[in-house]
């Protein structure tokens, strides 16, 4: 299922709807969620526009579980509406009064996939590490956290590296904006020019 399907399917929208208020026919669309026709890009604007989803790559490729979550995350906050209610609290002479608060009616719901994305990424991390005879990708997390912990411009591009070789094969509609101006600068397509003279010198090993 690619994005475009699931984000749809999230915003309980029917194909034709959509289909419609991006003003392409049914069968077109229907072409875009099979992935036998890439969406243009005036399409892809639409789109955003209609769902509030920057990241036009996530309407065309195969969504990872976080970004599933991430896009329903995305779906109960467009949605929320929020009561005022009125709540006692003591001061700190020990004296009763009432105060207006707003709260979230989708904060619970919010909160229980925020969590359950966090979960599933401990998970991934504790079985990469688990699952590694010799110890190598337990190295490379100490190594990514002592850098993201420093906080520095060598976090920065390790992040900016880390996106473009996780991504690399799905970015149909271009980079998230946070990278669009490396694309521009030129330093992504740097990257992967090194990744193509070099991929072959990092040929996994056989067991």
């Amino acid at each position: 299922m690619v994005g475009l399907q699931f984000i749809s399917d999230t915003w309980q929208m029917e194909y034709k709807t959509v289909a419609e208020k991006v003003g392409v026919s049914k069968q077109t669309f229907q072409d875009w969620i099979k992935g036998r026709r890439k969406i243009p890009q005036k399409r892809l604007a639409r789109l955003s526009d209609l769902f509030g989803i920057k990241e036009f790559d996530l309407f065309q490729k195969e969504l990872t579980e976080s970004e599933k979550i991430d896009i329903q995350i995305q779906y109960f906050r467009r949605m929320d509406v929020f009561d005022e209610v009125k709540v006692s609290r003591i001061d700190e002479n020990g004296e009763e009064f009432t105060t207006s608060e707003v709260v979230s009616q989708n904060k619970g719901i919010i909160d229980y996939l925020e969590e359950s994305k966090e979960n599933k990424l401990i998970d991934s991390i504790r079985n990469a590490i688990n699952e590694d005879e010799y110890g190598g990708n337990f190295e490379v997390f100490q190594d990514v956290v002592k850098l993201l912990c420093q906080g520095k411009q060598e976090a920065e591009m390790m992040k900016a590296l880390v996106y473009h070789l996780a991504q690399r094969n799905s970015m149909f509609g271009g980079y998230k904006p946070k990278y669009k101006q490396l694309s521009e600068n030129g330093f992504l397509d740097d990257v992967e020019v090194f990744y193509q003279k070099h991929k072959n010198k990092f040929q996994p090993k056989e067991d």
